[in-house]
């Protein structure tokens, strides 16, 4: 798991972003390891998701992750929703951040996460 540069992708340094998923991506595959980019949804804006969501699957990262769970809202089934509708089919989701119930899980699920997140898990078996 890595987390985006937030401040640059803030700050529309998208060479800066490309270059350094691109130095995680090659780092990572290098050791024939699955790269999850974590793009801490709650603090970007929609376009600035989408444009994570084009270099992410431009560059090969395996999972975008909704949040480290620590910042914001965490995983929703529209942000989820965003992420699918912006990343190809190869590119899995990662839901994390704030998910408790069975029912928020499901939902994340048919919204296109092939991952969830939770701390909660034994409750929600």
């Amino acid at each position: 798991d890595a987390v985006v540069n937030i401040a640059a992708v803030k700050n529309g340094n998208w060479k800066y972003v490309r270059n350094d998923i691109e130095s995680m991506a090659v780092a990572t595959h290098w050791r024939g390891k699955l790269l999850k980019l974590i793009i801490e949804t709650s603090l970007l804006n929609t376009a600035e998701i989408i444009t994570v969501c084009g270099i992410s699957a431009e560059l090969g990262v395996n999972y975008v992750k909704t949040s480290t769970g620590l910042l914001g809202q965490g995983a929703t089934p529209e942000i989820v929703a965003l992420l699918r509708s912006n990343l190809p089919k190869n590119v899995r989701i990662k839901a994390s951040g704030g998910i408790s119930t069975l029912a928020q899980a499901e939902a994340l699920i048919n919204a296109g996460a092939t991952r969830i997140g939770t701390s909660k898990a034994m409750t929600m078996v």
